[in-house]
């Protein structure tokens, strides 16, 4: 869960993730995490098997969730642009999808997906629940090529970010 600094503390993100994620608390310790420059919290679950192998053999590192990367790069490159912008990451079966105004996020999701089609029906649908131009809105993309084809063929400003491996 990420929400914005103005709207809670640590503690309130943490009540409200157990709310989403009842069961979670039985395997899992939950973490939250202070964005400051972007005045946003995230709170994230991690197994206590994964936490208690991290803090063991690698004591002096902090935890992040995945999500938070992407997030902090697609509100800061919006920032700068002072632009509308969708970004979505794809990797493992799963997209986050970001949509990001002039530096502030207005929304972060994620998606659990199987097939390239699975990937536009997402990302087609955020860009008509906000009424966002596929001609004008521009998509800044990361994961599959095979992917990526099939989206920019919707999208008229769709942007590949290669990955380190291409």
């Amino acid at each position: 869960i990420v929400i914005p600094r103005e709207i809670g503390n640590k503690e309130i993100c943490i009540s409200a993730f157990k709310l989403g994620f009842p069961d979670i608390n039985v395997n899992h310790i939950i973490m939250s995490e202070e964005i400051d420059r972007h005045d946003i919290i995230s709170t994230f679950g991690i197994h206590n098997g994964l936490y208690n192998f991290i803090k063991t053999n690698f004591p002096a590192h902090r935890i992040h969730h995945f999500s938070i990367n992407g997030i902090v790069k697609s509100i800061e490159h919006s920032k700068s642009n002072q632009t509308k912008e969708v970004w979505a990451f794809v990797e493992n079966n799963s997209m986050l999808i970001n949509l990001v105004e002039n530096g502030k996020l207005l929304l972060t999701n994620s998606f659990n997906i199987k097939t390239p089609t699975d990937c536009l029906y997402f990302i087609g649908s955020i860009y008509e629940q906000f009424d966002l131009s596929k001609k004008k809105t521009p998509l800044f993309f990361y994961g599959e090529k095979s992917y990526f084809k099939l989206i920019e063929k919707h999208i008229s400003h769709c942007h590949n970010i290669p990955n380190r491996c291409e």
